[in-house]
């Protein structure tokens, strides 16, 4: 009969990481359990590895096996018992003890480790160390791109949305050109008589006209005003 006074064990950091799956960190702690914490060699069944862990009896002989190649766990020898012959396992030395639920609810401070603080300001450290600085979350690249499509918005009076591929035509321009003046050929667009839909055909430039290449940009950052035509009211007087 077995004692079941350490059922309920808690691994560590270093035995998660070692125990490639839930299904091994289930069979690991279920024999931990039995060998009193990792002290004891105990001689241990399917069916009593079974009652402990969440693992189907007919899986776990593949997650032993694994245990054993990954150093986690060794079978020392065998016993004869009523049924049968079972393995004695032992937890390996290198398998550190697991901590106690006590320790787990108390965190531990590194003396040397820097304080945590908010994405708007910097993170404190101690003296003789260089602070760093937390980048938010929210590219510079984004906001530049939002404030231009803010602009096309404002000046087009349309509600077209900023669709991703929109977004990766304006990000192509600003490899070319600042934000000022693609806002200012967003301006010259739309105060040109042509490209606002003044034409015979009635063609208004868009989105997708407009940041479809930098040539575009290029032509109506260039865009001459029209030669205003000479008239009896606006003539200059010698």
């Amino acid at each position: 009969m077995f004692v079941k006074d350490y059922k309920f064990v808690i691994l560590n950091r270093g035995e998660r990481e070692l125990c490639k799956t839930p299904a091994q960190e289930s069979v690991f702690a279920a024999i931990k359990s039995f060998t009193a914490n990792g002290r004891d060699e105990v001689c241990l069944s399917l069916n009593d590895i079974t009652s402990r862990c969440s693992v189907s009896r007919g899986h776990i002989p593949r997650v032993t096996k694994k245990l054993i190649s990954d150093g986690l766990v060794e079978i020392v020898g065998n016993k004869t018992r009523i049924g049968g012959t079972s393995p004695i396992y032992k937890v390996s030395h290198h398998a550190t003890p697991s901590v106690s639920p006590r320790d787990t609810l108390a965190p531990k401070v590194s003396h040397h480790a820097t304080v945590s603080v908010s994405l708007t300001q910097e993170s404190v450290s101690l003296p003789g160390t260089k602070p760093t600085t937390v980048k938010s979350n929210i590219s510079n690249t984004t906001l530049l791109v939002q404030g231009v499509w803010e602009y096309y918005l404002q000046k087009s009076g349309t509600k077209e949305q900023l669709f991703p591929a929109r977004k990766a035509l304006i990000v192509q321009r600003l490899a070319k050109f600042t934000p000022a003046q693609i806002k200012q050929s967003i301006a010259n667009c739309f105060t040109d008589k042509f490209y606002s839909g003044g034409s015979d055909r009635g063609w208004r430039a868009d989105s997708d006209y407009i940041f479809r290449s930098d040539v575009n940009i290029d032509k109506l950052l260039n865009l001459k005003k029209p030669v205003e035509k000479l008239t009896w009211k606006n003539a200059p007087y010698d």
